[in-house]
């Protein structure tokens, strides 16, 4: 048991400095060797862990993906109004940029991959899918006023959300969330 709690701490902190690595370097950039120092091992005991970098790579994307499904699922969740929902799901993913180095690693990832292969990034289809149906949803209850064209409106809540982000002056996110929100203040008088 105290192997196995050792080994899944080592493990946690490889993901840890692996996230910090990507999230700044993206996967050309990074490096195994700063991963195992930051960890405070050897490159030795990060391939005992993870046989390549793109293992690696894939368990920080893994990570985010699954908190990407959790986010839509608690969108999907909640007595919110349609309107209420869109907020809340472009907040949340706002809010785990702020702080979840992780996610922010993975989105990066899973970006870089996406524009190497020339290709739009899932995460983006999936996500202005989902506020466009959503912005539908709060057009049709009169949420939303009629001329407002639910694809572009959408297209500007996703330009927020990733300009809050890309905007925000190198490794300071701690204001990231309170900027997206000055943003969608700025943006709900057109929408009501």
């Amino acid at each position: 048991m105290v192997i196995q709690d050792r080994a899944h701490r080592t493990h946690e902190s490889l993901l840890d400095a692996a996230a910090d690595e990507f999230a700044v370097q993206g996967f050309v950039g990074a490096n195994l060797q700063r991963v195992a120092s930051q960890a405070g091992m050897t490159k030795g005991a990060v391939y005992g862990h993870f046989p390549s970098k793109a293992a690696l790579a894939a368990a920080v994307v893994a990570l985010f993906d699954q908190k990407w499904q959790g986010l839509l699922r608690r969108t999907e969740d909640s007595d919110r109004s349609a309107l209420e929902s869109s907020h809340c799901l472009a907040l949340g993913f706002v809010q785990r940029l702020q702080s979840d180095l992780r996610f922010r690693a993975g989105l990066r990832l899973v970006l870089e991959e996406a524009s190497t292969q020339r290709r739009d990034a899932a995460v983006l289809r999936c996500f202005a899918f989902q506020l466009d149906r959503l912005l539908r949803i709060a057009q049709e209850q009169g949420e939303l006023p009629g001329e407002h064209d639910p694809e572009v409106l959408g297209g500007m809540i996703l330009a927020m959300v990733f300009g809050s982000y890309w905007t925000a002056p190198a490794r300071k996110l701690d204001d990231l969330t309170d900027r997206f929100g000055r943003m969608w203040r700025l943006m709900m008088p057109c929408t009501a």
